[in-house]
């Protein structure tokens, strides 16, 4: 039998295309990981959890907190939140992890999250904390304090902040899920639909102190900016929008999908959604962050058809390779400069032995650090897969992951402070099994 005919006949038993899919998966990292430790970390690396970091007990459930372009930590670097998900519940518990008091705190529960974004948990200034949920039938924001007092409840969901606090830009998850679920919401609401009309869809900015929402930018409006052929009307969608460091500019993808599979572009646009033009269109936009007011990072595909690291001028819309593309043979990851802009990390998806890379790299000078490989599992695919999706310290000397590198899916703290003061650069690993 040709491998075209047994192609053929697996793709009309879905079912038992995907258990031998599975079985192949579970095979391979059973033979990959035989003699070879879960994690491996750089000698000048130190790893600890969030709890032995606090002092605390660690706390039992899966423990993570979510995407690449939000920081856990608070005000100094002394507190950080987290989400701590417990078998069978459809909450999640937002948790505050406090060094000056060696303990943990529950702030709140959640019913708007996912594994790959948790709550959109964040920081406001005076130690408050935003996140999403949903109250009444509606989704919603929700400011607590230290003490987890409810502050305020907004009829809007956060997507992301602007650095003085008082707004926020919010989008559609119930859209979200319906395209993609990994980064939407699955509870029913009043105030959001996944079919909702394309002029009023989009993008809202909202004051935080009032709880008004303003429409800046539809999906009307994008969808008959620039048209391209294959635009599919009905499986559009906006998302990962993330502000400048001073909130001038702000940044989003549009993708859209049709005949010819999923199209993403790149989108830049002032704080007041004036000035929203088109920074890169050639299809494959993954992940990207702000270096600085003017320069993005982005992981996409440059006008010659090539995918990898690329370095944008919003002003210009000029773009070049980072570093020459040092850093295209990990594939697509998570990148975000740390504080001053000196130093990037970055991560993997899985290699074919299962391992996820981090890594820091400071262009500037071409060092290059493999600052840890982490085991990933097949047990953890699709919607509940867990990315390292590696966040900067205010301070920009630790890295907090996501890892399912011990068998469930935990938080970690990399002090990565001697490594990023050093000079020179290297691959330099040690093994641990701690």
């Amino acid at each position: 039998m040709s491998i075209e005919r047994l192609k053929q006949i697996l793709q009309s038993f879905p079912r038992l295309r995907s258990g031998l899919v599975k079985g192949y998966a579970w095979m391979r990292y059973a033979a990959t990981g035989l003699g070879r430790p879960p994690l491996e970390l750089h000698a000048g690396a130190r790893i600890v959890t969030p709890a032995a970091w606090a002092s605390a007990a660690e706390p039992s459930g899966q423990l993570f907190f979510g995407y690449y372009d939000k920081s856990p930590w608070g005000p100094g670097d002394g507190a950080m939140v987290l989400h701590r998900s417990t078998s069978g519940s459809l909450e999640v518990e937002i948790q505050l992890y406090e060094r000056s008091r060696a303990a943990i705190l529950n702030l709140a529960t959640s019913r708007a999250w996912t594994w790959q974004q948790g709550a959109m948990t964040q920081w406001l200034d005076g130690g408050r904390v935003i996140f999403n949920d949903v109250v009444n039938g509606m989704l919603c924001s929700r400011i607590v304090d230290t003490q987890g007092r409810e502050e305020q409840v907004i009829p809007f969901p956060v997507q992301t902040l602007h650095p003085d606090g008082r707004g926020a830009l919010s989008l559609n998850y119930r859209r979200l899920f319906r395209l993609r679920p990994e980064y939407g919401y699955a509870a029913e609401v009043r105030n959001f639909s996944p079919d909702q009309a394309l002029e009023h869809d989009g993008i809202w900015q909202v004051d935080l102190a009032s709880g008004r929402g303003d429409l800046l930018v539809s999906l009307a409006e994008l969808m008959e900016a620039e048209p391209r052929e294959g635009m599919s009307w009905e499986m559009t969608k906006v998302n990962h929008v993330i502000v400048s460091p001073t909130g001038r500019h702000c940044l989003f993808m549009h993708r859209w999908f049709g005949p010819r599979g999923k199209h993403s572009r790149l989108y830049v646009m002032n704080w007041d959604g004036s000035g929203r033009r088109i920074l890169l269109d050639t299809g494959m936009i993954s992940h990207y962050h702000w270096k600085d007011d003017r320069s993005v990072v982005v992981y996409g595909r440059d006008l010659r058809g090539k995918d990898g690291y690329l370095l944008l001028d919003v002003e210009t819309g000029h773009g070049q390779p980072l570093s020459g593309g040092a850093l295209d043979g990990f594939g697509d990851g998570h990148p975000s400069f740390g504080p001053g802009g000196e130093w990037l990390v970055t991560d993997s998806y899985p290699d074919r032995e299962y391992m996820q890379y981090l890594v820091v790299h400071r262009p500037s000078r071409g060092d290059l650090q493999v600052v840890a490989r982490m085991r990933h599992s097949p047990r953890y695919a699709g919607a509940t897969r867990c990315d390292l999706h590696p966040r900067w310290s205010r301070g920009g000397n630790m890295l907090s992951v996501d890892s399912v590198c011990h068998g469930s899916r935990r938080s970690f703290i990399v002090d990565v402070s001697s490594m990023v003061a050093q000079e020179g650069h290297g691959e330099t690993l040690c093994r641990r099994d701690s």
